[in-house]
């Protein structure tokens, strides 16, 4: 395997170099407006795009696309990121981006396992919890990364999403035995590489320490 070089590159509000005047990239606007067009070739060519200048720039993971199910209308951490409330659309929404990346030799990565479109809360910030049932996720917001894990993606991103119901305590999900090794791993058949989202973030360092 070679060195990973990575980077937030989703288009829209995310999108580390497009976003940089410097740069003079193409301008990607946000999934929502893919979504509510249910444009499988723009979401395609959103890929291709951002692959090729990537590859041109020496990277070769991208931590898009987001798979999120946008389930929780009062969501501020995900919104328009997200291709929207329709678990099969962002499915292959997400799997057209993660194609587009992959032809241009960029790695995707599906985010933010198991579903931030389902919380009110950002793991930017602090504590953020879905108030969601194993079956519940399964209906929705765990789809788009069944079907990543079937089509044999290489990688996912958990999140620090707190789920209770499904946990029982409310340890983050990207430190949970019980959400990657018995529902990514065991349940979705899921395996690939499973990274984390910034450990960086308010849900993991108000909570825990770096040794922890």
């Amino acid at each position: 395997l070679p060195l990973f070089l990575a980077i937030d590159e989703e288009g829209g509000t995310v999108a580390r170099l497009g976003n940089h005047p410097a740069f003079g990239l193409p301008k990607i606007e946000n999934m929502a407006e893919i979504g509510a067009k249910k444009d499988g070739e723009r979401a395609y060519e959103v890929g291709t795009v951002i692959g090729s200048y990537l590859k041109e720039y020496g990277f070769n993971m991208d931590f898009a696309p987001d798979a999120d199910v946008l389930t929780e209308l009062g969501n501020r951490a995900i919104g328009s990121r997200s291709f929207g409330d329709d678990p099969e659309l962002v499915a292959e929404l997400s799997g057209q981006v993660a194609k587009g990346l992959r032809e241009q030799g960029i790695m995707p990565v599906y985010k933010h396992f198991p579903g931030h479109g389902a919380t009110a809360g950002d793991t930017h910030e602090g504590f953020a919890e879905a108030d969601r049932t194993l079956e519940e996720l399964k209906a929705a917001e765990l789809i788009p990364f069944q079907a990543a894990a079937q089509s044999g993606a290489e990688c996912i991103m958990a999140a620090h999403i707190s789920l209770p119901q499904v946990i029982g305590d409310g340890t983050p999900a990207s430190l949970s035995p019980v959400m990657l090794t018995e529902v990514l791993r065991g349940d979705l058949g899921f395996d690939g590489l499973i990274v984390t989202d910034a450990l960086n973030m308010g849900a993991i360092t108000e909570h825990y320490t770096a040794g922890e």
